[in-house]
């Protein structure tokens, strides 16, 4: 498995990066939860709010995964998530990100 360079934990679930798949495991049983599929292009960063998890890939588009179950349920319009310097940050269901243009974004994930 190659190196896990971002992880967050909430309650027993660690998520984690590595290349360009995310994984979801059980911290008590020790058990993998949910993985995504091989997205070809390396994740660089992802937050969580409203039940989903936002990833930031190679191919310059964010995806919306569902935190329970780690399916695919929203993805942004070719360009949203490329040359993109900052960290993605959230805030009452909102996740805002500056790119390298240096034009700040927000999507809201409530809708």
């Amino acid at each position: 498995m190659p190196a896990i360079h971002l992880a967050k934990l909430i309650g027993d679930r660690v998520y984690f990066i590595t290349g360009s798949i995310i994984f979801c495991y059980d911290v008590k049983k020790g058990e993998r939860v949910w993985k995504t599929k091989d997205y070809n292009q390396s994740f660089w960063g992802f937050a969580i709010t409203e039940g989903k998890l936002i990833g930031a890939n190679g191919d310059e588009i964010m995806i919306g995964f569902d935190l329970a179950t780690g399916n695919e349920v929203w993805r942004s319009a070719p360009g949203m998530g490329g040359n993109n310097t900052s960290k993605l940050y959230t805030m009452n269901g909102i996740v805002y990100f500056i790119d390298g243009d240096r034009k700040l974004h927000a999507i809201d994930m409530r809708v």
